[in-house]
């Protein structure tokens, strides 16, 4: 049975307005070690990790990056020199490489970006007047590098301080800016992903809303919500695509306090996905262990692309079978009384995913996953899902039933 087939026929596309930030922080003054913030544009910022591995200060100004990576819930962050995958939930550094600087020792790392789906990281280095693009394979630790190339910049003194990639209309964006002059001559270029060095449009950047942008350090797309964030390190301006060109976009928002953490400032920003939440709780019938840690739970971020995605169920009753079953639409709370508990998926539009053995070596040990790829087809985009388990104990004579936590998801 086809998973991600069944998820395109049953939604219907909505977007996100979410407006979340996470990136790589760094303090000015030197006080503080590097660290991976987010925020919620215009409120205040959080620290979730230490960014193992990056040095601070920077070599250059324009040196430093950041990317999500839905299929690890983690983030891979450049001080220019190394990059650096972190998990987030433990802040453990789970991968390493040397960036790639192919222009010679001056030429240092200003950006990332991932394509979810391919499983690859687009990588810039640059040094005055001259950029290139570099290509990794990340689905293998360390990395492959598989492809780079170089593009010219607006001038002998710019270079690149970010990259970003708009996957639904085939388009990759460079920041570019003066570093250290009186006025920085930000200006964002333009080329088709399949030819990223061919650049074919700018964008000059001059102002945030009423005020004047420094050199830009930061930079992502919102492929959902068509809104490129750039950022100089202290505040972050939104352009929202406005028309069908390759480089039409008009600024929508400007935050004056970005990341509004503490000393930080920006150095390399990425969107946070909407990440899935547990909802309700678990509950046994008779003739089924009661497993007091019994959640449900997804390995990976559901982000459009993702191939390996999963449910998970741990904590659970060995000896059972758990059959997943799926709405779309956000859950219901509280849901509705069903067998020992609540029932939080809408139940006239309900179906069951291919139900899985539950095993483990103690009776409250059981583990089981169901993966469930997500197609990369943006007209997905903001639909909501609600997952819950049904599972079925057979360790004792006759079965007993019950029901784990839902999930509500939300693909983005």
């Amino acid at each position: 049975m086809r998973i991600s087939p069944l998820l395109a026929a049953a939604l219907a596309a909505s977007v996100s307005a979410q407006g979340q930030l996470i990136g790589l922080g760094y303090d000015p003054a030197v006080v503080n070690v590097p660290v991976i913030l987010q925020q919620t544009l215009c409120q205040p910022g959080a620290r979730l990790c230490p960014a193992v591995g990056m040095v601070n200060p920077l070599a250059v100004p324009w040196a430093g990056g950041a990317a999500y990576n839905g299929r690890n819930e983690s983030m891979w962050t450049t001080d220019g020199i190394l990059i650096v995958e972190t998990r987030l939930r433990n802040c453990q550094p789970i991968c390493r490489v040397p960036a790639a600087r192919a222009l010679g020792p001056a030429s240092f790392a200003g950006g990332l970006e991932i394509l979810p789906g391919p499983g690859v990281m687009y990588q810039v280095e640059s040094l005055p007047g001259v950029a290139q693009l570099h290509r990794w394979d990340i689905s293998v630790c360390p990395p492959v590098l598989t492809a780079s190339c170089q593009l010219p910049l607006p001038s002998p003194q710019h270079v690149c301080g970010g990259i970003a990639i708009d996957e639904v209309n085939g388009e990759i964006f460079y920041a570019t800016s003066v570093f250290g002059a009186l006025g920085p001559a930000n200006v964002v270029l333009g080329a088709p992903l399949n030819n990223p060095c061919n650049i074919v449009c700018r964008i000059p950047v001059q102002g945030c809303g009423t005020l004047v942008m420094g050199a830009l350090r930061g930079f992502c797309f919102d492929e959902c919500r068509q809104v490129m964030h750039l950022t100089d390190g202290n505040q972050t301006l939104s352009l929202r695509r406005a028309g069908a060109g390759p480089c039409q976009f008009a600024q929508i928002a400007c935050c004056a306090a970005s990341p509004n953490t503490g000393p930080y400032g920006w150095v390399g920003v990425d969107v946070e996905p909407q990440h899935a939440q547990p909802v309700g709780a678990a509950c046994f019938g008779v003739n089924c262990v009661p497993c007091p840690n019994m959640a449900l739970g997804t390995i990976g971020d559901p982000v459009l692309g993702n191939p390996t995605f999963q449910l998970e169920v741990t904590g659970a009753p060995v000896a059972s079978v758990m059959a997943i079953g799926l709405s779309p639409g956000g859950c219901n709370v509280p849901g509705l009384p069903l067998l020992c508990g609540n029932w939080h998926p809408t139940l006239g539009s309900t179906f069951f995913l291919p139900s899985v053995p539950v095993g483990g070596a103690l009776p409250c040990q059981g583990t089981a996953t169901l993966p469930l790829p997500i197609p990369t087809n943006f007209g997905l985009c903001g639909a909501p899902l609600c997952f819950q388990g049904v599972i079925v104990c057979l360790a004792s004579g006759s079965p007993g039933l019950a029901l784990t936590n839902a999930v509500n998801v939300v693909l983005n």
